[in-house]
């Protein structure tokens, strides 16, 4: 566990450092561009986009140093569907279905198919879970880097002392550091 621990880390804040520089230097000229409204925490235009680094570092560690590839390529899709959001407007209820199959798939892997009400309403809190909070960060403007490294930080912390769960600890580290 330790060496890629080490290494997924390193991967994350340096995937991290380089794609928010690159962001906050070439994002007005590609268009990755935030324009402030009454929700912003800024009042000027501002590049977005700069968790790409944390996007690919976890899609890498999840792909190659963990055993969770199926949810890495799932998340990673999610991840893909916000790149795009930034670029271009992808209306609410495409990205709202989107969201809602892909945790149904997400909460599938794990839990596989209920067949009786109470697994049934389990599934269905959790998929409602998955997309709410997903999109509750997507509203956090400009905050989602700071509530991403407490939230992830803590389930890193849970995982590996308490539910012993290394390559939890591994992907949750990846996005909480990044």
């Amino acid at each position: 566990m330790e060496k890629p621990f080490i290494i997924c880390s390193l991967l994350s804040f340096f995937l991290s450092l380089l794609f928010a520089a690159l962001t906050s230097r070439f994002g007005l000229k590609v268009g990755l561009i935030d324009t402030p409204n009454e929700r912003s925490s800024h009042t000027a235009i501002i590049p977005r986009s700069g968790g790409i680094g944390i996007w690919l570092a976890f899609i890498l560690t999840g792909l190659f140093f963990t055993q969770f590839q199926i949810f890495a390529i799932l998340a990673g899709i999610v991840g893909l569907i916000g790149l795009l959001e930034d670029w271009f407007s992808i209306p609410q209820k495409i990205r709202l279905i989107s969201m809602l199959i892909i945790s149904t798939l997400v909460v599938s892997l794990f839990l596989g198919i209920p067949t009786s009400v109470i697994p049934i309403l389990i599934f269905l809190f959790w998929i409602t879970f998955i997309t709410g909070t997903a999109n509750f960060y997507n509203f956090m403007d400009g905050i989602a880097g700071l509530t991403g490294f407490v939230s992830f930080g803590f389930i890193a912390l849970f995982s590996c002392y308490i539910a012993e769960k290394s390559n939890i600890t591994l992907i949750s580290t990846v996005l909480s550091l990044g």
